[in-house]
């Protein structure tokens, strides 16, 4: 049996992310969301949920990944949303210049940034460093344009 993560546009609802947005995040509801299309090649393995809880950095270099639980094929800009979920601008643009994404992937990336930081903000009831975390993240889509 093969595990696909769906595409960003079918996770990432533009109006209910406003209405997150808004209601959690006011500040950040002003934050410009658009349709993008899924990807068009086919589907790559990829961690699933590389977050900042999940990379290991020592010394402000990586060092390891953790938590392999979300492994599956889908598309690869789920992975790449690691440059809004870890990274900050500077880094993010080197990332960039370096993995060498094409404008799509980098825009679906986003969106998937975009999603887990939402549900990072969600979910922080029962833990508080979600609630940064995802802040964190909805600052670094946000900066981009």
């Amino acid at each position: 049996m093969r595990r696909t993560v769906p595409p960003a546009e079918a996770v990432v609802d533009a109006r209910l992310a406003r209405r997150l947005l808004r209601a959690q995040h006011p500040d950040l509801a002003g934050l410009p969301l658009r349709r993008i299309g899924a990807g068009t090649g086919p589907p790559l393995w990829l961690h699933g949920d590389l977050h900042g809880l999940n990379v290991l950095v020592d010394r402000g270099r990586v060092s390891g990944v953790i938590d392999f639980g979300d492994m599956c094929a889908g598309d690869p800009a789920t992975d790449v949303a690691v440059a809004w979920l870890v990274l900050d601008r500077e880094a993010r643009a080197l990332f960039r210049r370096r993995v060498a994404v094409d404008d799509p992937t980098w825009q679906r990336a986003r969106g998937w940034a975009l999603f887990f930081g939402l549900m990072f903000a969600q979910h922080s009831f029962a833990a508080p460093v979600n609630a940064s975390i995802g802040r964190r993240v909805l600052q670094q889509v946000l900066v981009d344009d």
